[in-house]
């Protein structure tokens, strides 16, 4: 999805360059020649005006589109849930943590650091907290809910998913067998709106053909003579 309203009332709607991002990535598909034969998108804000401004172009350029498929299983997994249940525990025991907390919701890059210790905890030694979801039901979601889309899309399709980094990057170390101490690695780089391609075929093997590409938005910027259309979250 397109960048989100970090530091606003509400995060989860786009942010302007958001909304940039997302009509240069429709805009990109279009050019490219992709047929679309089906959108999905959770059922996050971010992550459906992402997939809205891809169906509407492709509506305006051929006069129909297809419809977005709602799978709150493509929800991306819960940041600030996590900051707020396991950081204060953390901080107990981290002075980096404590440091940290005191900016971090005006900071990226100190957010960023806080999520990284914060995820890893999460991931490697799964708190079980109450309201708190999981890793093991997180990574099964997100499995389940690529299956689901296999299984009702059959093979030969074209299929758009609008998520998020943490839901590509549970997906992609599954698809290469990673270890769960991998996941974190391939979570951090993820940029708003790039492309990370997934190959299926009738039988369910699903293999990675391209992560995290955004050189469309790299030559958009070019163009414009600008350097702020590559984001993070």
């Amino acid at each position: 999805h397109g960048q989100a309203s970090f530091g606003t009332d509400d995060y989860d709607a786009l942010s302007t360059r958001g909304h940039e991002q997302a009509a240069i990535t429709a805009d990109y598909l279009l050019r490219s020649g992709v047929v679309i034969d089906a959108v999905y998108s959770g059922s996050l804000k971010r992550q459906q005006q992402t997939a809205q401004a891809i169906v509407e172009r492709f509506n305006s350029t051929y006069g129909e589109a297809p419809e977005i498929i709602i799978d709150p299983g493509f929800n991306e997994l819960e940041n600030e849930q996590q900051i707020s249940r396991l950081a204060p525990i953390l901080q107990e025991k981290n002075q980096q943590v404590r440091e940290l907390l005191k900016t971090a919701h005006q900071s990226k890059k100190d957010f960023q650091k806080v999520l990284k210790i914060v995820f890893n905890h999460w991931v490697l030694e799964q708190p079980d907290l109450a309201g708190l979801e999981s890793w093991p039901v997180f990574s099964s979601r997100v499995k389940n809910s690529l299956a689901d889309v296999i299984h009702q899309q059959g093979s030969g399709k074209t299929i758009v998913v609008s998520t998020s980094g943490g839901v590509i990057a549970t997906l992609v170390a599954q698809v290469l067998n990673l270890p769960d101490s991998g996941v974190y690695s391939l979570f951090e780089p993820v940029q708003n709106t790039s492309i990370t391609r997934l190959l299926y075929n009738a039988s369910g093997d699903v293999s990675l053909s391209c992560f995290n590409d955004c050189g469309y938005l790299r030559a958009a910027q070019i163009e414009a003579g600008r350097t702020d259309l590559v984001t993070y979250r």
